[in-house]
């Protein structure tokens, strides 16, 4: 058997060995986060444009409950309602105080502080970066079931 790992097998083991962060966020969601992460590494052969910040928001619209993931080279104060840091990786939640939150989300295990360690929107990053952001958006069922709708550029 060989030692050698792939990325998408780096990215799992290295997130799951931080159990108190991930606790913050439900099994389902989790798995769908490390898919973006693997994507996001096997795509991001430029460093300068690699990124280490996720963005992971609720919405609605009418009775329908949506969560979107993104990448991102900066986050947003303005929206920033807590986040996690796994490993190198900065996981930010906008709006996870939503209803439509469902339970994917315990918002007392997220960091309250803006992080120091990663750019916020008035970094010099944010505003000399041209940057179109991939992600998937999902139609929330339940902790245990989200419905994959839309993945690419957003």
């Amino acid at each position: 058997m060989s030692d050698k790992k792939t990325k998408q097998e780096e990215v799992s083991l290295d997130m799951s060995t931080d159990s108190i962060k991930t606790n913050a966020i439900s099994p389902v969601l989790f798995k769908e986060l490390e898919k973006l992460i693997s994507h996001n590494d096997s795509v991001s052969t430029n460093e300068e444009l690699k990124t280490n910040i996720y963005i992971i928001y609720f919405s609605t619209e009418g009775n329908t409950c949506f969560l979107t993931m993104s990448t991102a080279h900066f986050y947003d104060n303005t929206y920033l309602s807590g986040y996690v840091q796994i490993d190198d990786k900065m996981i930010a939640f906008y709006n996870p105080e939503s209803i439509c939150n469902k339970g994917l989300i315990d918002i007392t295990k997220l960091e309250k502080e803006s992080p120091k360690n990663f750019p916020d929107e008035n970094s010099d990053i944010a505003i000399h970066t041209i940057y179109d952001p991939w992600g998937m958006k999902y139609i929330i069922h339940s902790k245990d079931s989200l419905e994959l709708i839309y993945s690419g550029g957003l």
